[in-house]
């Protein structure tokens, strides 16, 4: 029976004027799936140990959803962000078992891919990891999430995540000139990777590999990108429109990968909804990591997220400080 190997990219981040852009991709394959049928199930595959949404009271399940829809508002940071690191750090424990979990935030990120952190002073402090629960939890959700893996026929291939602070932010958009073409940068990393790993993988189901990212920008028609991102691959348009575009790519050797750009993808695509989990934890990280240097040198200073109105309040509380020379070298330009 062919395999599917499943993919999603997500972002948290883009939006904000403070703190850093994560892009995540996550990786799953599954035993059996009939390409033209519906996106495969696999909240569905992996229901007694995965649920959709924040679990009820007493339910053991990991939740697994739109990252928007799990970090809990209005708590102090590490209980807003429990469903988001429970969640993130059991699928990390299923990818490496026979390794220990990371006892910080730094080698959890360094394991996620990222070898290299912001060098500005106020992303220096790491923390202990997980923040919000215990590493023996953490342990016995990875065991049953394994567990139910196995019993599914799904494994857990791989989960990564890339952060642009804010500096590298505005040299790009210096650069690019569009802050949607910064995002796809990073984005554009991911999907390079996938098809060098994945595209002339043995045994898939028709089309190779299924590469799913939520929409960029509110763009349409990706052909002329991915060609840029992958030279010398053809790309042939499946659909493009107001909802998804869809392309195969195709090179000499059989290489094969069908990659579909689609709005609101991680309601739809669980390794989406997993992406788009670890691209906000790996911020939120982050985030702890900005304030607690701030809040370190302005005993006054309230924390923020680095969002709309609240960033503002923020910038004018640090400038009144005296650190406005500091401040304003953190604005990511829009």
């Amino acid at each position: 029976m062919a395999r599917l190997v499943y993919l999603g990219i997500d972002e948290a981040g883009y939006g904000p004027r403070l703190g850093p852009l994560a892009v995540a991709v996550s990786c799953v394959t599954l035993d059996g799936w009939e390409p033209g049928g519906p996106p495969p199930n696999v909240w569905k595959l992996l229901r007694r140990a995965v649920t959709r949404g924040v679990p009820s009271a007493g339910d053991g399940r990991i939740a697994v959803d739109d990252s928007k829809k799990l970090k809990k508002q209005g708590l102090e940071p590490a209980r807003a962000i429990e469903h988001l690191e429970r969640g993130v750090l059991s699928f990390a424990w299923a990818l490496a078992p026979d390794q220990a979990l990371p006892e910080d935030d730094g080698s959890l990120l360094c394991r996620l891919g990222c070898t290299s952190l912001p060098a500005w002073p106020w992303y220096a402090a790491g923390r202990p990891v997980p923040v919000s629960t215990t590493g023996e939890h953490i342990r016995l959700l990875g065991q049953q999430l394994a567990t139910c893996c196995g019993r599914a026929g799904v494994s857990v291939q791989g989960l990564s995540v890339s952060l642009l602070c804010e500096r590298s932010w505005n040299e790009e958009l210096a650069r690019t000139r569009n802050k949607a073409d910064v995002s796809f940068e990073v984005v554009a990393g991911f999907v390079r990777r996938a098809w060098d790993r994945w595209s002339a993988e043995p045994g898939l189901v028709d089309g190779g590999a299924r590469l799913v990212i939520d929409r960029q920008g509110g763009r349409s028609y990706y052909a002329e990108r991915l060609s840029r991102v992958l030279p010398g691959v053809e790309v042939s348009v499946s659909v493009e429109s107001e909802h998804a575009s869809r392309y195969v790519l195709s090179a000499p050797g059989g290489r094969v990968m069908t990659v579909t750009f689609q709005t609101e993808a991680d309601a739809v695509h669980f390794p989406v909804a997993l992406a788009s989990m670890t691209a906000k934890y790996a911020r939120e990280l982050m985030m702890m990591r900005f304030n607690t240097y701030w809040s370190g040198r302005f005993a006054e200073l309230k924390p923020t997220a680095g969002y709309g109105t609240d960033a503002g309040r923020w910038l004018r509380d640090v400038r009144a400080a005296g650190a406005g020379a500091e401040a304003d070298g953190l604005v990511r330009r829009a």
